[in-house]
């Protein structure tokens, strides 16, 4: 259900915007969409106060994804450069400070990898997310 709802986030980027986590519109269709992800965590045997906060956290993790994309999508349209064009721009800049090695850890991120991929940022997030869960009450999975 998440993975088809990135999928209407990046197919429609100003949807993120409109929607929200803790006032969701009240119809019946995004209400039982709120019902589905309560019945699937409540098979996992999740008890009542996590069951409501994955609930919340779940569709939160997706639209915050789907705002950043967006984000970079504005960005794109006003600076009127992809985001590897950007980087290029900025290249130097980061390098700099970079390499003072006053920021070790973030060095070795591969930069344009990371930002190229948020559809992989995305999967990487929702996994995590739902593998926490699971470990977190193994004896409902």
């Amino acid at each position: 259900m998440y993975r088809l709802q990135w999928r209407l986030y990046r197919r429609h980027p100003w949807l993120a915007e409109l929607l929200s986590v803790t006032r969701p519109p009240l119809v019946p269709e995004a209400m039982a969409h709120s019902e589905w992800t309560l019945q699937a965590l409540d098979e996992l045997g999740l008890p009542p106060p996590e069951r409501t906060r994955a609930a919340l956290a779940l569709p939160a993790l997706v639209r915050g994804l789907a705002l950043g994309a967006a984000g970079e999508l504005r960005a794109e349209r006003e600076t009127r450069m992809r985001t590897a064009q950007w980087w290029s721009v900025v290249d130097a800049e980061v390098s700099s400070l970079l390499g003072s090695g006053r920021l070790p850890r973030l060095a070795e991120v591969e930069q344009a990898a990371v930002v190229d991929d948020v559809d992989g940022v995305f999967d990487h997030a929702l996994t995590t997310y739902l593998d926490g869960l699971s470990q977190t009450h193994p004896s409902g999975v």
